[in-house]
């Protein structure tokens, strides 16, 4: 059995605002001890997977801050912290995350339904391996697949 955390929409570590990264850093320090407490590998296989969630004065800006703001963390929780593609055009396709795999060195989560909403001009194949190819050697990358209602 493999155990993950997805915390939610509220944790924005790429925010311009010092109290909601404040915030996001306790939230994100509370899954990481949880993990902890139940001497859960400190790697990606235990995956505490979040969004980038927010542009606020451009992507590039917001990854920058996302980066910036990872070195924050325990070592407990940035062992562990992946990143997710988003659903909508506007935000994070596999494509755009892969700046912050390269920079700080986290893997990517490559959720299939947000993909159809957010490609980053990709097919869906492409996009797929090359979330796969961030993540370390040996453990088996995190994929979400959904389907909505026809």
């Amino acid at each position: 059995m493999r155990l993950t955390f997805h915390p939610g929409p509220f944790d924005v570590l790429c925010s311009e605002n010092p109290d909601v990264v404040r915030k996001t850093v306790r939230d994100l320090e509370i899954h990481g001890e949880i993990m902890d407490l139940m001497d859960l590998e400190r790697s990606p296989y235990n995956c505490i997977n979040i969004h980038c969630n927010g542009t606020k004065g451009g992507k590039q800006a917001a990854m920058d801050r996302f980066c910036q703001n990872f070195h924050l963390l325990s070592d407990s929780v940035k062992s562990r912290l992946t990143v997710e593609n988003d659903d909508k055009a506007s935000m994070y396709s596999v494509k755009d995350l892969v700046y912050i795999h390269e920079t700080i060195g986290i893997p990517i989560v490559f959720d299939y339904h947000h993909h159809q909403f957010c490609t980053g001009d990709i097919s869906e194949y492409n996009a797929l391996s090359l979330a796969a190819w961030t993540w370390p050697k040996g453990i088996v990358p995190i994929v979400h697949y959904s389907e909505s209602k026809a």
